[in-house]
Formats: structure tokens, C-alpha cells, sequence
């Protein structure tokens, strides 16, 4: 569907100017709910949404928000919000706790009333879900409050506070309030990460739905401090635990492709074994046959980074080009619960 030409049609025929006054109303469903993150961000200017009303709908955010509501349900099937998280190592306050319970139903209440709108053409309650949306990536669960419940209280306390206006040094550090280095082993990190504003309403609003599609995932995340071992710098290692294991199993599934089509292994039964000399072999069972070069170089990084894991110490340069090596490679868009 050319959803531009379709939305020029309407401003034509004045669809959009009537839209005015409905995209400036309360959002049907909320607003905002009743327990205050901690710390409460500034406000946005208001979004004139009429204005940019392609920016708000379209293929390209309705896609985005279709994953995401899949991967809500995929969430809520697996039981009480709170309740998984504090599953998956994190202490929640009650009043974190009733927070983000509430808000992952607010949002997931609006992506539903986005596509159901989008699927009837109806661009005016489009447009305020999507002003819903677009405000709930900033005053519901941002990454800053998330940063606040999921990370900080796993830090040292000397790299506790929010981030420094000038986020990065050159080594890609990220500079704190008060000084100190912290550093995301793999790289960037949605939670770790300063709030995204291009100031183009197109391409904000299309990095908040990617932010509601995996956050079903995120908000479960395991954090955990490297310790340096290799040399003494006074930063701060951090790994997200929880994304380096789907990035592992994503790569364990490709290796096993390989061994299909390598060999003719059975995918559900092919396991990876070693030959006593620092090389490995596929075995299903049945069929069998060795790993490449490559693929030996694979697997030794996956057990090299599980044993980093366990450990929670190490190298870590090593560690952190081990991660890249294969982050990006298996983008976990999906929900996963270990």
C-alpha cells in the first residue's frame, strides 16, 4: 500500500485538518499512570501531529509494532511482569514494581489500538496512538529509568548517576556526572545508552517502535560487572549477560544449519563434539562430519565467552571483540525467556 499517496489524499480532501483537535485530545485509553519514575524527565514540546502525519503512520512503524505486540504476548503468556523480572536477577521496589506492570500494559494497549486504527485506514486514532507512543518511550519506561532499575544498582557505587551531557570520550567511554568511566563490553547497549533525538519526527518515532519491539525482551535483561583483569584503567566493564546468550544461541542455530546442509545432520539432534585436538566434529547419531576452520574458530569464541560469563572476569578487549564477532549477526527482535 503507498500509505504517502494515501495520506496526501486525505490532507487533500481535509481529513488531516479535521484531525486537529482529535490528535490534541487525552489519548483514549490513558494517559499517563498513577506511579512516578524515578527520576521524572523534563517534558516535550507538544507534537503538532497533523503536521507530520507520515511520520507517524506508516508501513515501516506498523511493521514495527506488529513484532512488538507479538512479542508482548509472548511476554504476558510467561506470567506477571514483575514476576519475571525479578526471575531473570533484578530487585524490584513494590513501587517499581506496580510501575512497569502498569506501564507494559499501557503500552501494549496502544500498539494493539495503533494497528487496529492502521488496519481500518483510520488516520486520525492512528495518529493518537501513535502521540501516545511517542510520549511513553520518554515518560514510561525510557531507557533512563530503565537504566536506573536494571543497571545502577548493579554498579559500584563510585559509577552510580546519570550520564554526562558529553556522553562518549574517544575511547567510547561513557562519561558519568560524576567523573568515572563505565564501558558496555559488545558495544552499544539499549539500555545503556543516552535517550536518541534526531529532531526529525520520522526517524525518532520509527527508533521508538524498534525500542517497544524489543523491549519485552529488554526489560528482562541480566546485567553484570566485568572485572579487568588484563590491566588496571578505572572503568567500569559492563556486560549485558542476557543479550551476549541470545547472540550464542543464535549462533549455535546457525552452526547446526551448517551441519544440515554440510552433512545431512538432523538440526533437532546435531550436537557439536570435540576430537581431542582442538578441533570438533558435527554428530547427530547418524551422520557426522568435521567442522571447518572457521567454524572451529566459532565455537572456541562461544565457549570462550560462556566462560567469561561464569567467571565475570577477564580480558576485557577480548571479551568485547568475541561479542562483536557475532552481535548483529542474529538480531534477537524476538522475545526470549531463558
Amino acid at each position: 500500500m503507498n500509505w504517502k499517496k494515501w495520506i496526501a489524499t486525505i490532507i487533500c480532501i481535509g481529513l488531516i485538518g479535521s484531525a486537529v483537535q482529535s490528535c490534541n485530545e487525552a489519548v483514549p485509553h490513558r494517559r499517563r499512570r498513577d506511579v512516578s519514575p524515578t527520576p521524572t524527565p523534563k517534558h516535550e514540546e507538544s507534537i503538532d501531529i497533523p503536521d507530520y502525519a507520515y511520520a507517524f503512520v506508516n508501513e515501516s512503524i506498523y511493521q514495527n509494532l506488529l513484532s512488538a505486540k507479538s512479542n508482548f504476548e509472548a511476554f504476558f503468556k510467561n506470567g506477571d511482569t514483575a514476576s519475571q523480572i525479578r526471575n531473570h536477577g533484578t530487585e524490584l521496589s513494590h513501587s517499581n514494581a506496580e510501575y512497569i506492570r502498569k506501564n507494559m500494559k499501557g503500552i501494549y494497549d496502544a500498539i494493539c489500538g495503533y494497528i487496529t486504527a492502521f488496519d481500518k485506514k483510520d488516520v486520525k486514532s492512528c495518529c493518537r496512538y501513535a502521540e501516545s507512543l511517542y510520549e511513553d518511550y520518554y515518560y514510561a519506561l525510557s531507557r533512563e529509568y530503565l537504566y536506573t532499575v536494571l543497571v545502577e544498582p548493579k554498579l559500584p557505587s563510585q559509577y552510580r548517576g546519570g550520564f554526562s551531557s558529553d556522553t562518549y570520550d574517544n575511547n567510547g567511554n561513557i562519561r558519568l556526572q560524576n567523573g568515572n568511566l563505565l564501558f558496555v563490553l559488545g558495544g552499544s547497549d539499549d539500555i545503556i545508552e543516552p535517550t536518541y533525538y534526531s529532531g526529525d519526527y520520522f526517524t525518532d518515532m520509527y527508533f521508538r517502535s524498534e525500542y517497544f519491539r524489543n523491549l519485552p525482551s529488554n526489560i528482562i535483561d541480566q546485567y553484570s560487572v566485568f572485572k579487568n583483569t588484563a590491566w588496571t584503567d578505572g572503568v567500569c566493564y559492563v556486560m549485558n549477560e542476557s543479550k551476549v546468550e541470545r547472540y550464542i544461541s543464535g549462533e549455535w542455530d546457525a552452526l547446526r544449519r551448517e551441519a544440515q546442509s554440510m552433512y545431512g545432520c538432523n538440526t533437532r539432534d546435531v550436537r557439536v563434539l570435540p576430537n581431542g585436538d582442538g578441533t570438533y566434529r558435527f554428530d547427530d547419531g547418524n551422520k557426522n562430519g568435521l567442522l571447518t576452520g572457521e567454524q572451529n574458530t566459532r565455537v572456541n569464541r562461544i565457549y570462550a565467552l560462556q566462560d567469561a560469563m561464569v567467571a565475570e572476569k577477564g580480558n576485557p578487549g577480548t571479551v568485547h571483540d568475541d561479542i562483536k564477532a557475532i552481535a548483529g549477526k542474529y538480531p534477537a527482535f524476538e522475545y526470549i525467556r531463558f
